[in-house]
Order: structure tokens, then C-alpha cells, then sequence
């Protein structure tokens, strides 16, 4: 009851290339008055939610717990400790494409301002940052690593602030490709998915970048 916080931290390394690793399975999620039982965690109110870099931001959410207490318990992920997670609204789920760069594996230059500058040829690397909105559903199986989303469905993809990419579609489910593992090399955003299916009235995406874009009925 009253201000609820759920939060996993990301297991212990010393190793500082495992920075992007760790930080994807780190776990937090801010609401109120939530419910809580054997099988699954709820709530009807307002919720905010970030699993590594990424944040979630909605209303009405439903987390189902993994079936097996064992390996719940073992797990060294959030994925592994959780099921599936349904949202009745989604306000806007916000995924960072770019790996964080730790500070103390930047190349170091002579003068305060110089030595606290990433190197250039990150900034040349960026990919921006995906912004996805729906009216309708939300789910995610964990176990698959699958993304569903329901109605008036909006992708956009910015970049230093300005839109370079947007998809639009009805009904949309994505299968990522190790989304918790932000040390794989990804050269562009389609690096993310493994799999899509996309209907809509129609579908339209338009990927500035690459000078491509598409109207269909349905993509997969």
C-alpha cells in the first residue's frame, strides 16, 4: 500500500567490459499500491519501469512470475525470475540503442574538460534512442524475449533529437535479439530484432538512413 519500489541490482564484477552487460540486467520499477501472490504481481496504478537501459512508462501492469521457485531463486537475470508481463495502456516505452560508455575507458587527453569528453568516434557511432506508443496492449514473454503491442502503434527512432526513422502499424510482435546484452554489436537498429510480424491499414515505414520505405499490408 502507498508508494511501492521493486528494484533487482545487477550482479558484481570487476571486469569493466561487462559495464553494458550488467547494466541490461538491472531491474526497477516505481508505482503504488500493488498486490502481490504466489503467481504474479499487479497493480492498477500509474507505473514507471526500466530494465537496464531502457524505460517504460504506463498504467494497469500484470508481471507473471516464473513457474519454478528453483531456478527463480538461482537466477542471474531478471528474465529468469520473471514470466511474462502484460500492460493495459501504454504511455511510451523508450529503448536506448547505444552501449554507455564508461568514463574510466575513455582515452584520456591533457586538461579537466578534455579528460571527461567521450572520444569522437563514439559520437560518430551513436544510434539514438526508440520511442514506441500504442492505445492498446502491451505484453512481453520474457522466455522468448517477444514484444507484442495492440493499435495505433508508433516507432520512432531519434537521433540527437530529430526523428530519422518512424514505422506505423495495427497489430505488431517483435522477437529481440538478446536484449539484455548490451555488448553485442549492433550497426543499426534492425540489429535489435530477430523477427517481425507487423499488420496494418496499412503499414508504413520509412527509414531515412537507408533511404528506404515501404507501405504494406503486412511485413514479416
Amino acid at each position: 500500500i502507498g508508494d511501492v519500489t521493486i528494484h533487482r541490482d545487477a550482479p558484481e564484477s570487476n571486469e569493466p567490459e561487462a559495464l553494458s552487460s550488467r547494466r541490461g540486467q538491472e531491474l526497477d520499477v516505481r508505482t503504488r499500491e500493488v498486490w502481490i501472490d504466489n503467481q504474479k504481481i499487479w497493480t492498477i496504478e500509474p507505473i514507471r519501469m526500466t530494465v537496464g537501459g531502457a524505460e517504460l512508462r504506463g498504467r494497469d501492469l500484470t508481471i507473471y512470475l516464473a513457474k519454478s521457485t528453483t531456478s527463480a531463486a538461482k537466477a542471474k537475470t531478471p528474465s529468469a525470475v520473471l514470466d511474462r508481463m502484460d500492460l493495459v495502456y501504454l504511455d511510451e516505452l523508450r529503448i536506448p540503442l547505444d552501449r554507455p560508455q564508461p568514463a574510466r575507458l575513455w582515452p584520456r587527453r591533457s586538461g579537466t574538460a578534455a579528460a571527461s569528453a567521450p572520444p569522437q568516434s563514439s559520437l560518430t557511432q551513436q544510434r539514438g534512442t526508440i520511442s514506441i506508443q500504442c492505445k492498446n496492449r502491451m505484453s512481453y514473454d520474457f522466455g522468448l524475449d517477444r514484444l507484442s503491442l495492440r493499435d495505433d502503434i508508433v516507432l520512432i527512432r531519434t537521433l540527437r533529437g530529430q526523428e530519422v526513422d518512424r514505422f506505423e502499424c495495427e497489430i505488431l510482435d517483435l522477437t529481440l535479439r538478446d536484449p539484455g546484452d548490451r555488448t553485442l554489436r549492433r550497426d543499426g537498429p534492425l540489429d535489435w530484432v530477430d523477427r517481425i510480424n507487423a499488420k496494418g491499414e496499412p503499414v508504413m515505414m520509412n527509414l531515412s538512413e537507408q533511404d528506404f520505405r515501404l507501405v504494406a499490408d503486412e511485413v514479416f
